[in-house]
């Protein structure tokens, strides 16, 4: 499959996927987006996903910023903006997790993720419009949520209180290495700090990256140990160390650094060789890096999630390296997705069994699923193969 051709296929499939979430998603009424909505686009649940408000916020504002200049795109980012600071901050300044429709709370969240997705959306809200107070806030909430990372405020890593095995997860330095580089990119004021930023994240990524096991783990002991007698503590997430890669081969071109971008490539090449399914193809979502077997009932789900980071980390570790073998993991991926995750009108359903059929009952979207992860792929793979030649 020639690189022409795979563009075509993502902005077509690209423009379908804002048309049904244009069509069906946008609250009107409150602000926002109703993220819940079966396979027809038919809304099924009017309670909001508030991390979803700020992803789609970032997504459809980079989409203007990207892709094409729709005012259309950026009145439901600033939709989405609104709605969170008016009506999703609990009594602490904290971000909560769900709200009713009108933005009555719901559930309070327990990591900053939240937080990070709402300082992404405003400052990409920014480069769009030069709003200077889409700026401020987006440097308020990214500053907040760093000193609650480094301790400042409180841990933002998920440790068990007085537990015999305090542990740190790989999501939050994942989440943040992301929203560190989207605001590098943008506030080149403060672009020094961010890059010291980026090293100091850099080293915390990497301590979840075993040699040892040739696996990326999903939480490793708070002194950096991998603990091989919990089951728990032995897994690992491949479609989190393919978002890994990705970030550092992003990360590391931008900063001219060597060593992130070969951590990248390590972590994505581990995480294929144990996460791809060898009998029914597609992407496992949990592995236990000893070969044992994994006791979560959604072990063996492929999800979608999973393998749009996959795309876009083979499609960037091809276009970097130049190495033959990731532009064929690039098509058995493309050829897998598109047969199975891929609806006509180019929004993916949520999951497919191991078999690879898709599990009927799943809607388009929910808690936890919305716009965010598919515009992001098919935005991404199309900036990357912009001006690239076979």
């Amino acid at each position: 499959m020639r690189l022409a051709e795979i563009k075509n296929i993502m902005e077509k499939n690209l423009r379908g996927a804002v048309d049904f979430w244009l069509r069906c998603s946008c609250d009107k009424e409150h602000g926002g987006i109703l993220q819940s909505v079966d396979r027809d686009g038919e809304c099924f649940s009017l309670d909001k996903d508030v991390a979803m408000q700020c992803k789609c916020a970032w997504a459809f504002a980079h989409l203007y910023n990207s892709i094409e200049k729709s005012e259309e795109y950026l009145e439901l980012s600033e939709s989405c903006i609104r709605f969170v600071k008016e009506k999703c901050f609990d009594t602490d300044g904290r971000i909560l997790l769900t709200v009713t429709r009108d933005g009555r709370p719901l559930e309070r969240s327990s990591n900053f993720l939240g937080e990070a997705f709402y300082a992404s959306a405003n400052i990409e809200y920014y480069k769009a419009t030069g709003k200077k107070g889409y700026l401020d806030e987006a440097r308020r909430v990214y500053d907040m949520i760093f000193d609650i990372h480094t301790g400042g405020i409180g841990a933002g890593q998920e440790v068990v209180p007085g537990g015999e095995r305090p542990y740190i997860l790989l999501e939050e330095p994942t989440v943040l290495f992301g929203v560190n580089a989207t605001m590098a990119k943008i506030d080149t004021e403060r672009e020094e700090c961010y890059n010291e930023n980026a090293e100091l994240l850099f080293g915390e990524l990497g301590r979840f990256y075993s040699e040892e096991y040739r696996a990326t783990l999903e939480a490793i002991a708070t002194d950096g140990r991998v603990i091989t007698e919990s089951e728990r503590m032995r897994i690992s997430n491949p479609g989190r160390a393919m978002e890994c890669a990705r970030l550092l081969l992003e990360e590391g071109r931008r900063l001219g650094s060597r060593e992130m971008c070969n951590l990248g490539k390590r972590m994505f090449d581990c995480a294929y060789k144990i996460g791809w399914d060898e009998k029914y193809s597609g992407i496992l979502h949990l592995v236990d890096v000893l070969g044992a077997p994994v006791p979560y009932y959604d072990q063996d789900v492929k999800l979608w999630w999973v393998h749009t980071e996959a795309i876009v980390a083979a499609l960037s570790l091809y276009l970097h390296t130049g190495d033959y073998a990731y532009k064929m993991i690039l098509e058995e991926l493309l050829e897998y997705c598109f047969a199975r995750f891929v609806d006509k009108d180019g929004e993916w359903c949520a999951a497919l069994d191991r078999r690879g059929e898709p599990k009927d009952l799943m809607p388009r979207g929910f808690i936890g699923k919305g716009p965010y992860h598919t515009l992001r792929m098919y935005m991404r793979c199309i900036e990357l193969l912009d001006g690239c030649e076979e």
